[in-house]
């Protein structure tokens, strides 16, 4: 028996919202942690000085990066229930044609 798959119709755009708030949480939280940081930084020299600022380079490379897998997965989201939005439009309309050409007058019901 194949597996059955029920879904509302805001499923997909409340999904989303949600992928798209992640995303700037996300962000922001590489960002506080890099900040957090900062006055550490003031005291340091030398070597130390540039291991702290290639992390803090790399801190702002991956905040990026996230972010732009975020919006790749909400662009994908977001297609996802325009298809299925267009899908349920269709299927309505085939429908309602196949309703409105039946004859249901024609269906007689037999007491047996």
């Amino acid at each position: 028996m194949g597996m059955k798959f029920s879904m509302q119709g805001t499923a997909l755009a409340d999904h989303a919202k949600k992928i798209d708030a992640s995303s700037s949480d996300l962000g922001a939280m590489v960002m506080a942690f890099v900040q957090s940081a900062e006055p550490v930084a003031k005291s340091m020299n030398g070597p130390v000085k540039a291991s702290f600022n290639s992390f803090k380079q790399s801190a702002n490379a991956v905040a990026a990066m996230l972010n732009t897998s975020f919006q790749g997965i909400l662009g994908s989201t977001n297609e996802q229930d325009k298809a299925f939005q267009q899908h349920s439009e269709q299927a309505t309309e085939a429908f309602s044609s196949s309703q409105a050409g039946a004859n249901f007058d024609a269906a007689v019901t037999r007491n047996v």
